[in-house]
């Protein structure tokens, strides 16, 4: 019997021809207005429907074609009258209705009970072609014609996307921050943090920000937080929001401060503990941005102990009594934030327009009509950001489009609300499904690049596209909502582009009412329980967070929904999943107070339509025994203890990305997933075969591969295992991204009592490959707690492509920084050196011609750049430990010869006993700076002992990093465009390289990779622990090294290692 196609995936085109009309309705995507019309026809189109007659499809094709090709033309009307736009609802609804009606006939198709349609499905089908015939004699009955028809259709829009992205990308999405607000915090407020005073003022200081809406309190913070945090020995920045989720405040704040997470389930008392106990005699600054009750203030206040040490702490709030609160009732210790006056709003608009000055290079028409948009503005920054970046969005100044914006509201005392409508209309309709899409998610919710373009992909949002083109277009959607200022970017990469999000509450609350209104996306809070929702709601956003006793409303029929994201206690869960047949995203955010509970998600092998399945949750998950019926399930992430594996996973013929806990164990047939992209947590510390490994090397469209290695298991595994991967990556021609980083702490586990992974030295000869001219790397990250390279592997020079590198080396040679001058797209480079080299490594005026970012940690400073050196680098980051700081060692840096730097960030490495006066070393960097002629900014950061174990931020997010769980630091999603072929990854001819180290273990009958001589004493070899703070750059026992020779060693510490080090082996 023939399979019918994935209703929801990109159908082939029918191959008659069609008219434009139909052509068009056809590729459209899913969208608010549309819904899945487009969607249903190509399904009419195609074959498979066994159970239903020709003449019944053609009767309901035809039918659905006269109402769907006029519904395509109306929803680019933004002036559709009333009549219209409750007509277009009602066609919306039945395209919902019957694609729900055709996925039940194909699941009854595959049932062997059933060879005909029941009479209850039969009545069902008369019933959909009955309102398809009175919805096309509506239309016939009212007149229409497009009267306002938008310019910026599908089609349109879809042609000029690239040209126009890269136009704005390129003025908004590196120098500045989109978005943003103000640049600099008010000076006033600056004074009341007293956050310049002298180190010895030993007070806790509480300021309040207060404000209106949209008035510029959480950039401000945001802005203190980034340019002061480094200050502070402990920083953490959370969102509260109106209904706040305590529990998940605490827990965000303890892993922002690095704490100890209290053993078993804690409770909210447990987590103030915890937070108070690592707090007590160190000096912190917490932001507590969208404070709404004093109450909350009361509670989370108690996690902050005054003691004697130099800490802040930042409030936002609307509410005066709130203000009032967290000053401890001192009125003169509140900080008002005003409006903008008339210099600084045209100030702020001319810059997000024109990057200019007020007024400059402009025609005196422009002025004009800028200055009254202004005036209307009032001065609430924003309202000019919104319209500035509507205004910005276009290619060219149309003076009527200016015009027309102009008279289109009031002023922002009637709110915000005219002002959002005007942009909303002026999207395409691509950009307002994704924007209304952002409603699934809580206040304060800071979403994910990655995550969110996944969503938007798996919806069909994007149209006629499949493969990594849609992914694309998703994340360009992604940009342009930065552009034009809908949605806050939170982390940037170190090009400033923008990696996650959050969305101000005043546009939550406005594409909420607009979701609301099309039945879109229907939102249930635990407060909203008893208010009146759609008869059928299509996709759900659940936000019961730390409430125990929250009930979904029993008016909602869940029979119909197709997306599901849930937030709260497990038992608050829907109790069975089996409600929700036509379910295609499934979004799970569980949290328990009890070990002995298991989260049963058995009921999903019924979901043959799901294409997305994410499940968060800190007990034990139990998945179905065998998960191949999913046959349309393209992403399946899990953050949780799984019970066990799914044993038929390599059936999945469609997932594209896979991500389960590292302790999980894959199924031997992994290399038969072929079609996977993403493979993520892959624990090459597990005592896996050298045939389990090598089967990585048979995924052959991989594209992100994220390994991890586990703080328990036996070094040898790890060092047996990373040998191995040049010859993975070598076959991997599509691999953009690979990525090697310490097991991180579930949410079920104990990180207060976790030990640091022992690192492992990697030989000259220890990641041979010989990378094809055609290899798409493009960034590789190798944690220094997993393993250490003896020096730069020569094959990284070939390398053509890649522009991220971070990897720890043994003592940094002259050899190794030759290899890196000549990787010609390097920009953005990680050094972290082991021990301190005999010379210092002195940065000339050849290569690094591309390199914008370079972060060098080393136990002493031991770098120097000449005039010349790195001409593009914007960003510098050094760390060393405070007590190798000599009066001389910024002069001695040469930092007057990086002629584009616009950033300098420094690392001091302290201990707990150090008493290092920070104002010395910022004042010294000042005078080395000062007489640059871009005047970069200055940072200096107060981090532990360098190399004690603390793990870095990733590479690609070194800065602007808040409210991030520990599991981040698995690795972003670097998927970048790439031309799929049909290139076969099996059985390839072997290298002369492959056949000699083949040879080397009686590899005959296969093609094993190069198991050198460093693989096979791998059991004889002793793991290297990192170095401690006790000995710095002392190098490693003779027994963990075969052939390199043993390096000088340079200077000693006497401080003591730190309590979950390895003890340090005796020489």
């Amino acid at each position: 019997m023939a399979q019918m196609e994935d209703v929801d995936a990109a159908s082939p085109l029918p191959a008659m021809a069609l008219d434009p009309d139909l052509h068009a309705a056809i590729r459209a995507p899913v969208t608010v207005m549309l819904g899945p019309s487009a969607l249903l026809l190509r399904e009419l189109d195609s074959s498979g429907q066994s159970l239903l007659g020709a003449e019944e499809l053609r009767l309901l094709r035809d039918a659905l074609r006269e109402v769907c090709i006029p519904l395509k033309s109306m929803s680019e009307d933004d002036g559709a009258s009333f009549m219209a736009r409750w007509w277009m609802k009602i066609v919306r609804e039945l395209c919902y209705d019957t694609q729900d009606y055709l996925n039940f006939v194909q699941s009854a198709r595959d049932r062997p009970e059933f060879s005909e349609l029941p009479d209850r499905a039969k009545a069902v089908y008369s019933g959909l072609l009955a309102r398809a015939i009175d919805a096309r004699e509506r239309r016939r009955g009212f007149k229409w014609s497009p009267k306002t028809t938008r310019s910026d259709t599908w089609e349109a829009f879809n042609r000029r996307f690239s040209k126009k992205l890269v136009q704005l990308l390129g003025s908004f999405g590196v120098h500045t921050t989109p978005g943003a607000v103000v640049v600099e915090a008010p000076n006033k407020l600056v004074q009341l943090l007293a956050l310049d005073d002298d180190v010895n003022d030993k007070t806790l200081k509480v300021i309040p920000i207060i404000g209106c809406a949209g008035v510029g309190k959480t950039t401000a913070a945001r802005t203190l937080y980034h340019k002061h945090g480094g200050k502070f020995q402990c920083r953490a920045f959370v969102s509260v929001s109106q209904n706040p989720d305590m529990r998940g405040i605490l827990t965000s704040m303890l892993a922002q401060l690095k704490a100890p997470r209290p053993p078993g389930f804690p409770d909210v008392l447990d987590l103030i503990g915890a937070i108070s106990r690592h707090l007590q005699g160190k000096g912190y600054l917490i932001v507590l941005d969208d404070l709404w009750t004093a109450s909350v203030w009361h509670i989370v206040s108690r996690a902050f102990p005054r003691g004697d040490h130099r800490s802040r702490i930042i409030t936002t709030t609307q509410v005066h009594d709130v203000a009032l609160a967290c000053s401890g009732y001192h009125p003169v210790r509140i900080y008002k934030m005003e409006l903008l006056d008339e210099y600084e709003s045209r100030k702020l608009f001319f810059r997000r327009v024109f990057s200019s000055a007020p007024g400059d290079g402009c025609s005196p028409a422009t002025k004009e009509v800028s200055y009254e948009i202004i005036r209307k503005c009032e001065g609430l920054p924003l309202a000019i950001v919104s319209i500035a970046g509507l205004l910005a969005s276009e290619l060219s100044i149309v003076m009527e489009d200016w015009r027309h914006i102009q008279n289109s509201f009031s002023s922002t005392s009637e709110g915000m609300k005219d002002i959002l409508n005007l942009i909303y209309n002026s999207l395409p309709p691509g950009l307002r499904t994704c924007l209304l899409y952002l409603s699934m998610y809580p206040q304060g919710y800071v979403m994910k690049k990655a995550e969110l373009v996944k969503h938007w992909v798996a919806e069909g949002f994007i149209g006629v596209v499949e493969g990594t083109v849609a992914m694309k277009i998703a994340e360009r959607y992604f940009d342009e909502l930065v552009s034009r200022a809908m949605v806050q970017a939170v982390d940037t990469d170190y090009t400033g582009k923008v990696l996650s999000c959050t969305v101000h509450h005043l546009v939550l609350d406005f594409i909420r009412s607009k979701s609301l209104d099309e039945n879109f996306v229907t939102t249930v809070d635990y407060s909203e329980s008893t208010l009146a929702h759609p008869d059928k709601v299509r996709r759900l956003s659940i936000q019961f967070g730390g409430v125990k006793s929250a009930y979904i409303p029993e008016t909602i029929v869940t029979s119909k929904v197709r997306s599901l994201v849930f937030w709260g206690f497990f038992k608050c869960a829907p109790p069975s999943i089996m409600d929700y047949g036509f379910l295609r995203i499934l979004n799970l955010h569980i949290w328990a107070d009890e070990d002995n509970e298991i989260f049963d998600l058995i009921g999903i092998g019924n979901l043959f339509l799901l294409k997305y399945l994410t499940v968060e949750c800190n007990i034990t998950v139990k998945l179905p025994e065998k998960i191949g019926m999913l046959r349309y399930l393209e992403t399946l992430e899990v953050d949780a203890r799984l019970f066990a594996v799914p044993s038929d996973m390599d059936n999945l013929e469609r997932l594209l990305h896979l991500r389960l806990p590292s302790e999980s164990i894959l199924p031997q047939g992994v290399a038969h997933m072929t079609s996977l992209r993403t493979l993520g947590n892959f624990d090459l510390s597990r005592r896996y075969s050298i045939e389990n490994v090598l089967q990585l090397g048979g995924l052959s469209n991989l594209q992100d591969l994220q390994l991890t290695c586990a703080m328990a298991q036996q070094a040898e595994n790890l060092e047996k295992n990373v040998l191995l991967l040049g010859w993975i990556v070598e076959r991997l021609s599509f691999l953009q991204t690979i990525t090697l980083v310490p097991a991180s702490v579930s949410s079920h586990q104990d990180d207060g009592q976790a030990a640091a992974p022992t690192s492992i030295i990697i030989p000259p000869d220890g990641f041979n490959m010989e990378p094809p001219p055609d290899l798409l790397l493009q960034r590789i990250e190798m944690s220094r707690h997993c393993c250490i390279f003896f020096c730069i592997p020569k094959c990284f020079g070939e390398l053509r492509k890649l522009c991220i590198l971070k990897i720890a080396i043994r003592s940094l040679s002259r050899s190794d920084i030759e290899i890196l001058e000549r990787m010609p797209a390097l920009a953005a480079l990680a050094l972290y050196n082991q021990t301190t080299p005999t010379e210092k490594m002195i940065m000339t005026d050849g290569g690094f011609y591309r390199l914008t970012y370079f972060k060098f940690l080393c136990a002493a400073p031991c770098l120097s750049f000449e005039q010349g050196a790195m001409p593009k680098l914007q960003n510098l980051n050094l760390g060393f430990n405070s007590d190798q700081w000599r009066s001389d060692t910024f002069e001695t840096l040469g930092l007057s010869h990086l002629r584009g730097l616009t950033d300098v960030c420094v690392r001091l490495g302290t201990g707990a006993a150090d008493n290092f006066n920070v104002k010395v070393a910022e004042s010294a960097l000042e005078a080395v700076v000062r007489n640059h002629p871009n005047s970069p900014r200055i940072r200096i950061k107060f981090v532990d002992l360098i190399f004690d174990g603390k793990e870095d931020d990733s590479t690609a997010t070194h800065q602007y990093q808040e409210g991030k769980e520990s599991r981040s630091a698995r690795g972003q999603d670097g998927k970048q465009d790439a031309t799929r072929g049909e290139r076969q990854q099996q059985g390839p001819p072997m290298s002369k390289q492959d056949a000699r180290r083949s040879k080397a273990v009686g590899a005959s009958s296969k093609a094993l990779p190069p198991m050198s001589k460093a693989v096979n004493a791998s059991k004889s070899r002793a793991a290297v622990p990192p170095p401690t703070s006790s000995s710095p750059s002392k190098p490693m026992p003779s027994s963990s090294l075969t052939s390199p020779p043993k390096p000088r060693r340079r200077g000693s510490r006497t401080s003591p290692p730190r309590p979950t080090s390895p003890p340090q082996p005796k020489r």
